[in-house]
């Protein structure tokens, strides 16, 4: 996973890296902060992760009524030092003569350890999306919880779709499209969707197709019929944010070796769970704290 970075001067010394602000990240981040490690954190959106599409987490211990996301995300960033948390994309990544080398769009870095909590990408899907409608179609809802009096179209049929329209349906009206005739979310989220009066549910139907279609957005459905609404959400599943770094056999050898820690959503695969990632991110730190006292002792 070799990098080569021309200008060595450019790159600014880190003793640890860490790509992505989600509850891992920044979990890693407060450990680290407790140990007095210097670190920065990359991240390419809004410091909280998908925990801000959260309509509430009700899982997270010392929340017996459960806890918005945004509120959650708000607890997690409040321990960690905002100035350490730089709004910039990662470009790749690699490792040579013993240390990391990153290249974001801003800048270039080197640090000794690199935590990866990079998170998770919209899956890609089959809807046929217009480029006059890019802009009304979105793959979460953390840019859209503002809105009132609109209607949205999510497609989906897991936790994200109906947590997406719970979170939604406050202040707007909701469909959800089930391209299939069965469920993947949990059935609590599904029975809080159906008593709903904003949020209706169709199954065995499915979006082909979106275009603007004046001040809206104009969906083709499987069954031959069009409807008209304010924004389209694709909620069709996620895949792991790795993109940036060539997996090989020297990867394996610097996770064994606790230089680079992958935690998070990106290797968690169905256990996206907020307190599964805050646990990975403080072990993720122990170990590099430990790590560091033995290569000084």
């Amino acid at each position: 996973m070799d990098l080569m970075i021309a200008n060595q001067k450019s790159l600014r010394n880190l003793t640890v890296l860490i790509i992505g602000a989600g509850p891992a990240g920044l979990s890693a981040a407060i450990q680290l902060e407790r140990y007095g490690i210097d670190y920065i954190i990359i991240e390419k959106n809004k410091a909280g992760g998908l925990l801000l599409n959260a309509e509430k987490v009700v899982n997270y211990p010392g929340f017996p009524h459960g806890v918005k996301g945004t509120e959650l995300a708000k607890l997690f960033t409040s321990q960690v030092q905002i100035r350490k948390i730089i709004k910039d994309e990662v470009i790749k990544t690699g490792y040579r003569e013993k240390y990391f080398e990153t290249r974001t769009k801003l800048s270039n870095y080197k640090s000794e350890y690199l935590i990866i909590a990079s998170g998770t990408n919209p899956r890609n899907t089959n809807v046929i999306i217009n480029k006059s409608a890019e802009k009304k179609v979105y793959y979460d809802v953390i840019n859209l919880s503002h809105h009132k009096g609109k209607t949205f179209a999510i497609s989906g049929s897991g936790d994200a779709a109906f947590d997406y329209a719970l979170t939604l349906s406050k202040y707007n009206k909701v469909i959800i499209y089930n391209r299939a005739d069965k469920i993947k979310c949990l059935k609590k989220l599904y029975d809080r969707a159906l008593q709903d009066n904003n949020i209706k549910y169709v199954k065995n139907i499915s979006v082909l197709k979106a275009f603007a279609s004046g001040n809206g957005l104009a969906l083709t459905l499987s069954n031959n019929n069009r409807i008209v609404v304010s924004y389209f959400v694709i909620a069709a599943g996620r895949e792991p944010a790795l993109d940036f770094i060539n997996s090989d056999k020297e990867l394996e050898n610097l996770i064994k070796s606790n230089r680079l820690c992958i935690i998070g959503d990106v290797v968690n695969g169905i256990y996206r769970q907020v307190s599964i990632a805050a646990g990975q991110g403080i072990k993720a730190a122990m170990e590099i704290y430990y790590q560091l006292n033995k290569e000084n002792n």
